[in-house]
């Protein structure tokens, strides 16, 4: 695919929802000739959204509590919309090992102190938009805005296993002035397709 990391599957008939399923691929190999055989657990989601809070202030500081939890090595988005006048500082979402927060109008998204990430591109240019934080299975965390297009993504394999189980989500930071903002948090992580329909 375009980001040279998803891949996709075409079958036959529709998975079900709640059912387990396991995924076997055999000889992956990288540009540099690396090969690997690999055998992935995986479900079908129906109503993946744990949160939503749809357009408010961004200034305006306000707990929302989850539906669930996202928990041990699950893989999660949080999408957030962004009108214009947001400010250029401040956080966005922040729970017990995650947070979205702007600094200096760019996206800086975190599951714990050792990993962290900022975007390329900044969002605080008086347009709208849609910001979208993934965190794989795997551990990569990737930022998409306005697009199905990485904007940055980083990986370190020694924080995978970190445990992250937010009970509830704080929203907006006085900082970000009169702006409005939703936020949608799921419990899987979008595919760069996704992310690009958002």
């Amino acid at each position: 695919m375009a980001d040279l990391r998803s891949v996709s599957v075409k079958l036959p008939k529709a998975l079900k929802a709640g059912k387990a399923y396991e995924l076997s691929v055999e000889s992956l190999s990288d540009w540099n000739g690396n090969t690997n055989s690999v055998t992935v657990p995986f479900g079908v989601y129906k109503g993946a959204e744990i949160l939503t809070a749809k357009a408010a202030k961004a200034g305006k500081q306000q707990v929302k509590k989850c539906k669930n939890a996202v928990a041990d090595v699950n893989d999660f988005s949080v999408v957030v919309k962004l009108e214009p006048g947001v400010g250029a500082n401040g956080s966005l979402l922040k729970a017990d090992g995650v947070s979205v927060s702007l600094k200096d109008g760019h996206v800086v998204f975190a599951t714990d102190q050792n990993l962290t990430m900022t975007s390329r591109a900044a969002v605080n240019d008086g347009k709208a938009h849609t910001i979208v934080c993934v965190r794989e299975k795997n551990g990569m965390l990737k930022i998409y805005i306005d697009s199905s297009e990485v904007d940055s993504s980083v990986y370190r394999a020694d924080v995978i296993t970190r445990l992250l189980a937010p009970a509830s989500f704080t929203l907006g930071d006085t900082s970000l002035g009169d702006g409005k903002m939703g936020i949608t948090v799921l419990n899987r992580a979008l595919t760069y397709k996704e992310a690009g329909l958002q």
